[in-house]
Order: structure tokens, then C-alpha cells, then sequence
């Protein structure tokens, strides 16, 4: 026989923390059988962990896809944090070139999601401590969930 089934299991990557404290959405799963003709070549792309913030700059964007953190800005004179970036995602394609080559791209067989970038819009206001504002910043992101 001249063709192979594979059984494959893909994972994308997580989103980056904010803060350092809360966790980014974790990446999507997808798993299935491929058949592949005997010399014929797979390609395996797999997405780079999001970025933490660092103060208002957002995270940078990673490997296959994962979104660049927005950046927080100022808000009635105070500074905001900004968002962590998205994870990348993980696929299996049968077209090599870089991660975002458009031909490449669509020969996409199977693709696994990043996880998703994390931004809360929550600014340092004079009233409120940061312990305070790390526990509203937990109670959103459980609201959320």
C-alpha cells in the first residue's frame, strides 16, 4: 500500500499572562487521522506562547498568529496596563514557507487555535490600592469564565 494514516493530536498555544498574575485562554485542541501518500511531506507549525504585558506596552505578537497585546494608554491622567498577546496557533500543512505565507496557509489540513490575548481595562485611579485593584482584576476575569 502506498499511502499512510496517521493519527495526529494538535494543540494551540496559551495566551500570555497579564500582569504576571491571571493566565491567558488556553489554545484549542483538535485531533483526527490523516492520510499521507508515500513521499509525500508534512509540514508542522507550532504557535509560540503569548506575551506577558509590561506596564502599558501590550505583549508582542508570536509565532503563527497570536495577536499583539493592545497597548493601555492613559486614562484621566493615570496609566492602564496593556493586554498580553494571543498564542499562536499549531497546524499541519502540506505547502512549506513562512508562518504566514498565503499559499502555505491554505494548505492548511489542520489547525488548533491560540489561546485568547488578555486586556482588562482597569487604570490606576488615586483611591484605589493595587491589592485592591489585583482582586477586582480576579473577580472580573472569574465573572468571565
Amino acid at each position: 500500500e502506498n499511502d499512510s494514516k496517521c493519527y495526529v493530536e494538535c494543540w494551540g498555544a496559551q495566551g500570555g499572562y497579564y500582569n504576571n498574575k491571571i493566565e491567558g485562554g488556553k489554545g484549542g485542541y483538535t485531533k483526527g487521522t490523516i492520510d499521507i501518500q508515500k513521499g509525500k511531506k508534512i509540514y508542522i507549525y507550532v504557535g509560540e506562547k503569548g506575551k506577558e504585558n509590561s506596564g502599558r506596552t501590550g505583549g508582542s505578537a508570536t509565532y503563527n498568529g497570536g495577536g499583539k497585546g493592545g497597548y493601555g494608554g492613559i486614562y484621566i491622567g493615570k496609566g492602564c496596563y496593556g493586554g498580553a498577546s494571543g498564542g499562536g496557533a499549531t497546524d499541519i500543512r502540506l505547502v512549506s514557507g513562512n508562518w504566514n505565507d498565503f499559499e502555505s496557509l491554505k494548505s492548511r489540513i489542520m489547525v488548533a487555535a491560540g489561546g485568547r490575548r488578555l486586556f482588562i481595562f482597569i487604570c490606576f485611579i488615586s483611591w484605589i490600592s493595587e491589592v485592591d485593584l489585583q482582586e477586582e482584576m480576579e473577580k472580573f476575569i472569574t465573572e468571565k469564565q
